[in-house]
């Protein structure tokens, strides 16, 4: 697993390399993220002993890389944008209705929803806009404080 860490963080840094089949850590505005490809979502399950029931967030540096995995109408779009726009980056998960573009190891038991983030910390952004969406979750272990 790769961690980044505030202090010894060096710019600019080319991460996307880091996260091919492995896990990452990093900082967000709330707790550490442990991060992986959404494809390679079910490392992370494996990984903290997560139930399947528990699903992971899609986290990235700008709204605009996740909007492809949210379906709705032009007026609900418009909402969660306005909703976006104002609390977003922040310590905000939106949780809509999941595209057919969404991986099924992000929600396994409900692929109908996902949750959806942009942090405000600028290491996990740097890093977010390098690698592009991200599942993530905390990093400690199932069941256990972060």
């Amino acid at each position: 697993m790769v961690k980044f860490h505030a202090t010894r963080f060096p710019q600019p840094t080319n991460c996307s390399g880091a996260i091919g089949r492995s896990l990452i850590s990093f900082p967000t505005d709330t707790v550490p993220a442990l991060a992986v490809r959404p494809d390679r979502a079910d490392l992370i399950f494996q990984t903290k002993q997560r139930s399947t029931t528990k699903p992971l967030i899609l986290m990235a540096g700008d709204m605009t890389e996740l909007w492809q995995y949210v379906a709705g109408t032009l007026e609900e779009q418009r909402l969660w944008q306005q909703v976006a726009d104002r609390y977003l980056p922040g310590a905000l998960t939106l949780v809509l209705p999941a595209s057919d573009r969404l991986p099924p190891a992000i929600n396994p038991t409900d692929p109908t929803t996902v949750g959806i983030r942009v942090p405000n910390h600028p290491i996990a952004r740097h890093i977010l806009h390098q690698t592009h969406p991200l599942a993530t979750t905390s990093v400690n272990r199932s069941g256990n404080p972060p």
